[in-house]
């Protein structure tokens, strides 16, 4: 399953959920492979359930991550929101850089991050 380390401690992907910005459906699965989840719209659709190498189809600036991750031991403690919110932009601050270097143009970039 997908792990996050933070703060010295290992988070677990307990339930994976996406919300589309487009039709503000909630995609959520819990269940490992081969669970799917499909917004109504079509704009985002995660594959694979929680299993490690789920895949997230859609793009990222047209919706938010509000997954579920919890430490292994005891006490349960559940990875706060602000971490995954950082991760996801992380993530869509990546892709900029790896589209400037396949030259995409300004325009294109902003035409992508508006969420199309």
């Amino acid at each position: 399953m997908p792990v996050i380390k933070h703060d010295g401690r290992t988070y677990v992907l307990k339930t994976f959920k996406m919300m589309c910005l487009k039709c503000r459906d909630l995609c959520v699965t819990s269940n490992p492979y081969p669970d799917t989840a499909m917004c109504k719209c079509g704009h985002v659709r995660l594959d694979g359930g929680i299993s490690m190498g789920a895949t997230i189809n859609g793009n990222p600036w047209a919706m938010e991550d509000y997954s579920i991750y919890r430490t292994a031991d005891k006490p349960k403690i559940q990875l706060p929101q602000d971490v995954l919110t950082a991760k996801h932009q992380q993530l869509r601050e990546n892709m900029i850089v790896q589209y400037r270097r396949q030259g995409v143009s300004e325009k294109d970039l902003d035409e992508i991050k508006s969420g199309r």
